[in-house]
């Protein structure tokens, strides 16, 4: 059905979404940021080091995210086993 291009994803697939810190002026409640791929980590890498080098990276494009919370991650392996 589908062509295969495993060859170039990430061993796992993964969905981050976050929030950024309510500012008390704005009217606008925070928007819910999402990021979503795939990775290949290191040998060794826990879940919480993937979520956490996720967040760092997420902050570094989108600085008002700093002082923002994870409301959701997910990891899971990028197979379908079908």
């Amino acid at each position: 059905m589908f062509g295969s291009n495993s060859n170039r994803q990430g061993s796992y697939c993964f969905l981050l979404t976050m929030q950024p810190k309510h500012n008390p002026k704005s009217p606008v409640p925070p928007e819910v940021i999402y990021s979503a791929g795939t990775i290949t980590p290191s040998v060794g890498t826990t879940r919480f080091d993937v979520m956490n080098s996720l967040v760092e990276q997420l902050v570094k494009r989108l600085p008002f995210l700093r002082d923002g919370v994870v409301l959701g991650f997910s990891l899971e392996p990028n197979d379908l086993f079908l």
